[in-house]
């Protein structure tokens, strides 16, 4: 179940904008700060976080999703 996890992650990411998936690794796979990734974008803190619970949330959906239509499919 751990790889079927991990392959609907994969989807449902490659499934987000370009611009969603940088703020994504800058987050959680780049050395940059989410304060430095915020400046060099002229947005602020409180708003990247906001958009990257949105982001979470969307992609705990979508794997969700795709988990119920492959358990739904394999029967």
């Amino acid at each position: 179940r751990t790889d079927e996890r991990m392959d609907a992650l994969r989807v449902c990411l490659n499934d987000l904008s370009a611009e969603r998936r940088a703020l994504l690794t800058a987050r959680y796979a780049g050395d940059e700060t989410l304060a430095d990734y915020a400046e060099r974008l002229k947005r602020s803190v409180g708003g990247l976080r906001v958009t990257l619970h949105r982001l979470r949330a969307a992609l705990a959906a979508c794997v969700e999703r795709r988990l119920a239509l492959a358990e739904g499919g394999s029967r």
